[in-house]
């Protein structure tokens, strides 16, 4: 199966990652987490990401 070009396997990794999306952003707006905590909190792990690669 295609759709617009993408494989069926292309289509259902799409499929998994907005799952894992909606299931964390639900998650989140349930426990009311500050979504700039959040912001904070992922920036300051990819910068310590960033420094690992280096």
């Amino acid at each position: 199966m295609e759709l617009n070009g993408f494989s069926a396997e292309q289509l259902k990794e799409a499929a998994r990652v907005v799952s894992v999306g909606a299931s964390f952003s639900t998650y989140f707006a349930g426990i009311e987490y500050p979504v700039e905590k959040f912001r904070e909190e992922l920036g300051a792990a990819v910068e310590y990401i960033k420094k690992q690669k280096k």
